[in-house]
């Protein structure tokens, strides 16, 4: 498509946000190399849909035969809208949409712009998509479409300064008050809901400081009274903490008193703790006696009991689990790990892709369009043949599309510089500066999207 013309005309639609025509300027560029007739224009409640619709037909109008839809019109009265707009003909009930379409005559190739698109029924959708027009159709995040889609570009500070001019706000009530809206225009000229609070702050400040000193008021006759009548602590003598060392008591054996180590130096038994007689009938149980003299030994010794006993170390097993793992983190990707030699061979990369994998994740790029085919591709290269670009393939939102960047670069610094020396329609689009983190990420999920297809 042509659109040179309607580039020029952007900057006259003076009564929208500077948000509003560069999204103009981004729609005209994907509509001069994609040959798209359906596109899907994403967007929140309060994000300017209503308004982006009016300007759509209003910079069009010239060149185009255009209708409107939008949620006032039921669906069984949507054939006699779009021939009554298109061709100020009535609406034949027997004969389908696109054929009426087709058969009617119009100087000017159809435009159709459907606001709220998501509350028509799938029906109703399917027959609009078959009329041979260009159809621009508006819907919100969560609804669901299958073809080429724009997201709306969110409010800015600039779009903020314009909308409450007659305010007079500085830069950081500007920034306060576009971090309240969160992407909504109609919470953004809302008046600010700190106003109310602001009077009762006084009031509330006061009785705050009240509370405050009646509490700490308390706290100190509290203390005060708890000093006065605690009762004095009775002095207990000084306890002396000395431990005495007790030696093991003396073992009777035949009617003779002999130490503890001669006793028993000989003696082999499995029960450590409990040793037996072998003629007597008396049972000498010694462990405690063994254990409090071992414990005493150590702590005459410095030592503390836990020391007395040291575990042995656990054998090690010459393998160690490597729990660590590098992988690509982007934002709004699924990570996917990367793939060994073996099945990264059985992928088929069409245009740059494994350059693009062997530069270093840390360097920068900067994506320059999105694709929708193969001579779409081969138009951009012919239109701007000084500029040396590299593609990809990326699966978004169940569509296939070719991402064209200019890469590598060292840091964002430099691609930024880079992108001041684009030609000025490339400027104009709104190229931005992409990490060849992101760049990888994306080719790689396709290459597990790949892999997964073809074993199912």
């Amino acid at each position: 498509m042509d659109t040179n013309a309607l580039q020029r005309r952007v900057p006259e639609l003076t009564h929208l946000l500077s948000s509003q025509r560069e999204w103009l300027e981004r729609l005209l560029f994907q509509l001069a190399f994609n040959q798209n007739s359906q596109i899907f224009v994403v967007g929140s409640q309060g994000s300017g849909k209503s308004t982006t619709v009016m300007a759509i037909a209003e910079l069009f109008s010239e060149q185009f035969n255009i209708a409107l839809l939008n949620r006032e019109t039921s669906e069984k009265d949507v054939p006699a809208r779009l021939m009554q707009q298109w061709f100020a003909a009535a609406a034949l009930p027997d004969v389908s949409l696109t054929e009426q379409v087709m058969a009617a005559d119009s100087q000017l190739p159809l435009l159709l712009v459907v606001d709220d698109a998501e509350y028509l029924s799938i029906d109703v959708q399917q027959q609009l998509k078959s009329i041979p027009c260009i159809a621009f159709f508006f819907t919100t995040p969560n609804h669901a479409n299958t073809g080429f889609s724009l997201t709306l570009n969110r409010i800015t500070s600039s779009d903020a300064a314009q909308l409450l001019q007659h305010e007079s706000l500085n830069s950081i009530e500007l920034a306060q008050r576009v971090a309240i809206a969160n992407g909504n225009m109609h919470f953004l000229l809302l008046p600010p809901p700190q106003s109310e609070l602001q009077r009762g702050s006084v009031g509330n400040t006061f009785l705050t400081k009240s509370v405050m000193l009646y509490f700490i008021a308390a706290l100190i006759l509290f203390s005060t009274l708890v000093v006065y009548f605690w009762p004095e602590p009775e002095i207990s003598p000084p306890v002396n903490k000395t431990k005495v060392v007790i030696p093991p008591a003396p073992v009777q054996i035949d009617d003779k008193l002999i130490d503890d180590k001669e006793a028993f130096a000989d003696v082999e038994t499995d029960m450590p703790a409990t040793i037996v007689e072998q003629e007597g009938t008396a049972t000498i149980e010694n462990a405690e006696v063994e254990a409090d003299a071992a414990e005493v030994s150590a702590l005459n010794q410095g030592m503390t009991v836990q020391e007395l006993v040291k575990p042995e170390p656990a054998e090690q097993s010459g393998a160690s689990l490597d729990i660590s793992s590098e992988s690509d983190v982007t934002s709004g990707l699924v990570v996917v790990p990367e793939a060994d030699d073996a099945s990264a061979a059985n992928v088929s990369y069409v245009y740059d892709e494994v350059d693009l994998l062997g530069f270093n994740k840390q360097h920068i790029s900067i994506q320059l369009a999105v694709l929708s085919s193969d001579n779409a591709l081969q138009l951009f290269k012919r239109s701007y043949p000084e500029l040396t670009t590299l593609a990809y393939q990326r699966n978004w939102q169940g569509v296939m599309q070719i991402i064209v960047l200019v890469a590598p670069f060292d840091n964002a610094q430099d691609a930024k510089m880079a992108m001041t020396k684009l030609p000025a329609a490339l400027q104009a689009s709104g190229p931005f500066v992409k990490a060849l983190q992101a760049v990888q990420a994306e080719i790689r999920a396709r290459q597990f999207s790949q892999q997964n297809s073809e074993l199912h």
